[in-house]
């Protein structure tokens, strides 16, 4: 996508969200724009934006931008309500819980409904993960991998998605972040007396928020909907404690991220009213702007360059990195095997087998990615 292009859509969205009046210059490529919302997650609040336009509501690309908004709303609506029957289940079984990521942070959009989201994050008290998946089972969820990660990914048809945390990140992320977010209970509050439902206090959310924001920032990267998550939310709590904030997230080597991200994130959407139509990108600085290209590029859930790059960062030995990164993809270290094969690793003699079968089947599943990671390697 051109770079005129993306500027053109986050105008629009900062005009949407600030109140202001509404940038049209995105109306001149609306195929454009709709790629890149589509990349970023963010066309169905595009699609409220585009009502405010003067486009042609008859147009077949107003039309299709109409049923992408009908849907993601339908589907936050099926999940709300199921939701809800999880949530009567929680409170029967006396099992705490805290919604995590996006359903926190939908309430600080001009509409909730609009925030797109693949799946509903909750975090529960881990003694209750079996009765969890019995209930879940019961109701026609299938599950991938029982146990074998910090969450277990329930999924059924047409359109739920719900990821039960047992811990916030996974015992394979840095070992800094479990070790402050082991005892995240000591951190929580309950909502209400008659609940149980916990909550971070605001500064607490966001030092998480940061820490799974860096997380896919130094992956394969995120999107311009992570961007306006932070704006929203830091716009609405101004009185948030940063040196409290910022001593914390220095615990955890992410605090230089998280300054600069920070200041992004308002020079990207916040209005300047003394001078509202400068242009915003050729004044940031040249820090940010590689952050915004790089985040761009990337989607909501990153790219295969972005990650292959991260990988492979800043070994001077370009060869032996390249042969070092291919190695690890075709043959993982145990760790990272037994992750992503439990089953085969329950038995050590069938473990030289399972990797031999992750070649066999490359052909079959997986290739196609596989293919463009070696291609990015090759780039690079």
């Amino acid at each position: 996508m051109l770079l005129e292009e993306y500027i053109n859509v986050i105008n629009a969205i900062r005009s949407y969200v600030n109140g202001e009046e509404m940038d049209q210059a995105f109306c001149s490529n609306l195929a454009g724009a709709y790629q890149i919302c589509k990349k970023h997650n963010l066309t169905a609040l595009m699609a409220e934006v585009l009502d405010r336009t003067d486009v042609d509501k008859r147009s077949p690309i107003y039309q299709r931008w109409q049923m992408e908004k009908n849907q993601a709303v339908y589907k936050n609506v099926l999940m709300d309500v199921e939701r809800e029957e999880i949530i009567a289940f929680f409170e029967e079984k006396n099992i705490w819980y805290l919604l995590l990521k996006g359903l926190i942070i939908r309430e600080y959009y001009p509409n909730p409904a609009l925030r797109e989201m693949s799946d509903n994050d909750i975090l529960v008290d881990r003694k209750y993960m079996k009765d969890i998946y019995d209930f879940m089972v019961d109701r026609g969820y299938s599950i991938k991998g029982y146990g074998t990660s910090n969450h277990d990914e329930y999924l059924k048809k047409p359109a739920y998605n719900f990821e039960m945390h047992r811990a916030l990140f996974d015992k394979d992320d840095y070992e800094s972040w479990n070790n402050y977010f082991d005892n995240v209970f000591d951190k929580l509050t309950k909502k209400s007396e008659n609940s149980l439902e916990y909550v971070f206090k605001e500064e607490d959310f966001y030092i998480y928020f940061m820490v799974h924001t860096y997380k896919h920032y130094a992956g394969g990267g995120m999107g311009l909907r992570t961007i306006l998550d932070v704006y929203l939310y830091l716009r609405k709590n101004k009185e948030l404690d940063f040196s409290y904030v910022e001593k914390e997230l220095g615990k955890l080597n992410i605090a230089d991220f998280e300054k600069q991200f920070r200041k992004l994130c308002f020079d990207v959407f916040s209005v300047n009213e003394s001078d509202a139509k400068a242009d915003w990108y050729e004044g940031l600085p040249t820090d940010e702007k590689n952050m915004l290209d790089y985040i761009m590029g990337a989607g909501t859930y990153g790219n295969v360059d972005n990650l292959v790059a991260n990988k492979l960062g800043d070994d001077d030995d370009v060869k032996k990195s390249k042969f070092k990164y291919v190695f690890r993809r075709v043959f993982p270290d145990y760790k990272s095997f037994k992750k992503y094969h439990p089953l085969i690793c329950r038995y050590k003699v069938l473990v030289p087998f399972g990797y031999l079968f992750r070649i066999i089947k490359l052909p079959f599943t997986g290739w196609k990615r596989a293919m463009a990671e070696l291609k990015a390697v090759l780039r690079k």
